[in-house]
Parts: structure tokens; sequence; C-alpha cells
């Protein structure tokens, strides 16, 4: 099923696909339906392949025309792979969604006043922690190293 994704991200026909594995096309459809999510785990990952070959070849072929010898396709080919790279930056997806901090939100406003208190206090002593300074009773941060050398 990956080599009928790979295949169908390039573009081949169904008939192609399904003499490459051996299978009548309809049976290769019917794969499309019968395991849907596998399917189109598969076919998104072969197209983001099939799309970064060609965003690699189309900057490399820009890059030569940088050095070419008239001016104007210079100039020319500065301009595409200047589009090229905004498209690229704007299509970049954020390290996480507006949706994963709604949901969070909600929790939070779920929350009574004693649970958020001690979720922030666990926080807060995690980060510390993390960044090698601990908390003493009285609410002081010390670095961590200080603790022994009394």
């Amino acid at each position: 099923m990956e080599l009928a994704a790979e295949l169908r991200a390039a573009g081949a026909t169904w008939e192609t696909i399904g003499e490459k594995v051996e299978r009548h096309p309809n049976v290769v459809i019917r794969w499309t339906s019968v395991y849907r999510d596998e399917w189109d785990k598969l076919l998104r990952e072969a197209e983001r392949r099939v799309k970064q070959l060609g965003t690699d070849e189309t900057r490399s072929t820009m890059r030569m025309l940088l050095r070419h010898d008239d001016a104007r396709l210079r100039v020319s080919a500065a301009d595409q792979l200047t589009k090229l790279l905004r498209t690229e930056i704007s299509e970049r997806k954020p390290d996480h969604t507006p949706s994963d901090l709604t949901a969070f939100l909600a929790h939070v406003e779920e929350m009574r006043d004693e649970e958020l208190q001690e979720s922030i206090a666990e926080f807060i002593e995690f980060v510390r922690s993390a960044q090698g300074t601990q908390v003493s009773t009285d609410g002081v941060a010390s670095p961590a190293s200080a603790e022994g050398s009394d």
C-alpha cells in the first residue's frame, strides 16, 4: 500500500499502480476506502515528499540561474527564489494550534481555585528543578548546587 501511495502521489494512474503492485486496479482503489485512515496517512506523507523534491529541484535550478551571464535572468531568478522562500515560510505550521490553547483554557476554567493553585505550584517547581534551582520552605529560590555547600 505504501508503494501505491507513492505512485499515486507522483501522478500514476490506478492502472499503472495496479501493474506495479500486481493487483487489479479496482483492488487498489478499494484500499483507499477499506483502509481509509492508513491510506490517507501514507498518501499525505508521499505527497509531502513529492512536493519537497519538486521544491528542492526548483531551488537548485533558481540557484544555477542566479549565476547566469544574463542580468535579467539573474534578477528574475532571485525574484522567483524569494517568492518560493516566502511561500515555504508562510506554509509552516506553528508549534501549537489555537485549538490546543482553547482546550487548555477550557480545562483551566473548570478547575477549582485550589486545584489551579496546586497545578501552578507544581509547574513552578518543575520549571525551577529543570533550571537547577530549588524552592526552600520560605518560598525563596536558591541554586541547587549551593544546598550542600555549608
